[in-house]
């Protein structure tokens, strides 16, 4: 009896250990990844600090060309976000904008995937108008057209060009392509229109 007993302390011992180890590793982690993505900040915090990170500086402009941001203030956010931006080197700011570029396509989709169908429909079909609208204006006027090839010129553009490209072809579900084909076709004729 006595055996046994010392044997399953022995067992529960050389279990307890790696498993107690393993609970406190995955605490400290989630903790850690909780305390990192915090909540965005509301736009009078954004307007009132100074002094950001590049990982801050990246999220509050993901964060204010969300549909979540108050579009009232849009323009004086990205103006402040911008004004930071240009405190860092030509590179880091390159970089910078590349990686906004590619999370704001990320938390876009994310965002449109968890809404209801109907309001996310709703916000589709918003875009196909300003879409059309765009496409028509480059077809329509040389100005337009002008200023839409200088900024397909764009290391920004380029970016943003494959990551949606991306995301059509990888990541979106065959339901989200039925979705967005109207879009996809809009966007493909446009590419086609400016000669891409």
């Amino acid at each position: 009896m006595m055996k046994s007993e010392k044997r399953r302390n022995r067992d529960f011992k050389r279990f307890a250990v790696p498993l107690t180890v393993a609970v406190l590793l995955l605490g400290t982690l989630i903790c850690l990844a909780l305390s990192v993505q915090g909540e965005a900040l509301s736009p009078e915090e954004i307007l009132r600090k100074e002094n950001w990170n590049d990982k801050e500086l990246r999220k509050a402009f993901v964060h204010s060309m969300s549909p979540a941001m108050d579009m009232d203030r849009k323009d004086e956010i990205i103006a402040h976000l911008s004004r930071q931006l240009h405190k860092r080197s030509p590179a880091d700011q390159d970089r910078i904008r590349q990686e906004v570029i590619i999370d704001t396509v990320a938390v876009s989709l994310h965002q449109l995937r968890k809404m209801p169908y109907k309001e996310r429909q709703n916000v589709i079909n918003t875009i196909h108008d300003k879409a059309e609208k765009s496409y028509q204006a480059i077809q329509q006027d040389a100005k337009v057209r002008y200023d839409t090839a200088r900024q397909m010129q764009s290391k920004e553009f380029e970016v943003f060009s494959k990551e949606v490209n991306r995301v059509i072809f990888s990541e979106f579900t065959p339901e989200e392509r039925v979705q967005f084909a109207p879009l996809t076709k809009i966007w493909i004729k446009t590419m086609k229109t400016m000669g891409r």
